[in-house]
């Protein structure tokens, strides 16, 4: 098995992706391949923005959330013929309702908690994985997206989230000896405490996911 990980600027356009697409199709003739990225160029920045703003009372937090909407519709139009475009359209629809929501408690509720600003940061990694995910389904490239935060486990020490090193490995290993897929889409950054409530790994953490996953599946290559 080889990891591969893709920043935000390797993911920040439709020609990005499409070469992204072309180095996996190339490395899948070697090995059964993990997919690890981040955001799209900026989206976390954005959020992080985005959650401020609903922070400090600022009504324009909900316009940002609607540009930065119409930024991934954009990107999946460019990326996914019409007719392949429906279900991530919606998927990605309803992300964003969802982030509204958090980010509308925030407003109304003055408060921007850090399990709050982990949940809102997450929707970059979730959004550009899902848009990757549906571009391979539209090529008929058999795949699996999985969400990380299902195998990447964290708890809180010192204000900080922390890998739970040995559940972790014992998740991922778990996972990738139970599917049989051959290439697999997760999402960088993002994990989950031993409650199930979103985490990250602090800025960078998408290099942190490749290797988590790299190690936890005793990947011969990242």
């Amino acid at each position: 098995m080889q990891v591969m990980k893709f920043g935000g600027s390797s993911v920040a356009n439709a020609q990005n992706i499409n070469k992204v697409i072309a180095i996996v199709k190339e490395a899948l003739k070697k090995d059964k391949t993990v997919v690890v990225s981040s955001a799209i160029s900026g989206c976390t920045d954005e959020l992080i923005a985005i959650g401020n703003e609903a922070l400090s009372q600022n009504e324009n937090y909900a316009a940002r959330i609607d540009a930065l909407q119409v930024k991934h519709m954009n990107l999946i139009d460019e990326l996914i013929p019409a007719e392949d475009s429906v279900n991530i359209k919606v998927e990605c629809a309803e992300l964003f309702n969802k982030l509204r929501e958090i980010c509308k408690g925030v407003y109304l509720l003055k408060e921007l908690s850090k399990p709050s600003l982990d949940h809102i940061v997450s929707f970059g990694e979730l959004l550009s994985t899902k848009i990757i995910s549906a571009k391979l389904k539209s090529l008929n490239i058999s795949h699996q997206w999985k969400d990380s935060r299902d195998v990447i486990i964290t708890e809180e020490i010192g204000g900080k989230n922390v890998v739970i090193t040995e559940l972790t490995n014992a998740k991922i290993k778990e996972f990738f000896e139970q599917s049989g897929h051959k290439l697999y889409i997760m999402p960088g950054f993002i994990a989950s405490d031993e409650k199930g409530r979103t985490t990250t790994l602090g800025r960078g953490g998408s290099d942190y996911t490749a290797s988590l996953i790299a190690v936890g599946a005793q990947a011969r290559l990242l």
